[in-house]
């Protein structure tokens, strides 16, 4: 017999974030740029995407589904919502040298999606959110009027 535990779903609702694609990220570089990205709720990640190719700006599909799951009939995880944003850290990801175990990965943009939207009975929206450059890193040199976007 199953134990109760088991038998109940903490976290029966999800919420669907479909990335599309990604424009304006050009590769420093005359080699392709690896990539991926993360998300982030709450202070924990709940997905990642697979590594893709960017070379020169052009749109560049990345069809990923992150799900978040979260209970709607909890009033914490609901107020949370209203206050909490999806963090989306763009990722460079370093191949490994010979010596290494693990592929080095650099964060070089982040953006940021709300989900005030869906406390309001929306049930689907549609944005665009821009990728802000990582202090440091080569996104900062690309400049605002080439500004990342996640579609």
């Amino acid at each position: 017999m199953a134990s109760r535990a088991e038998k109940i779903d903490r976290f029966p609702n999800k919420i669907l974030i479909n990335v599309s694609e990604i424009q304006n990220l050009k590769s420093p570089r005359a080699e392709p740029l690896n990539v991926f990205l993360r998300f982030e709720y709450n202070d924990g990640q709940f997905s990642e995407s697979g590594k893709f190719d960017v070379t020169d700006g052009s749109p560049r599909p990345v069809d990923h589904v992150a799900v978040l799951a979260v209970n709607a009939s909890d009033p914490v995880q609901i107020d949370d919502l209203g206050q909490k944003p999806v963090l989306v850290t763009l990722f460079e990801a370093v191949p490994k040298d010979k010596k290494q175990k693990e592929d080095k990965s650099t964060p070089i943009g982040q953006a940021v999606i709300d989900l005030w939207p869906l406390l309001k009975n929306e049930n689907q929206a549609s944005i665009t959110a821009p990728i802000h450059a990582i202090p440091g890193s080569y996104l900062e040199a690309q400049g605002e009027q080439n500004q990342v976007l996640l579609h």
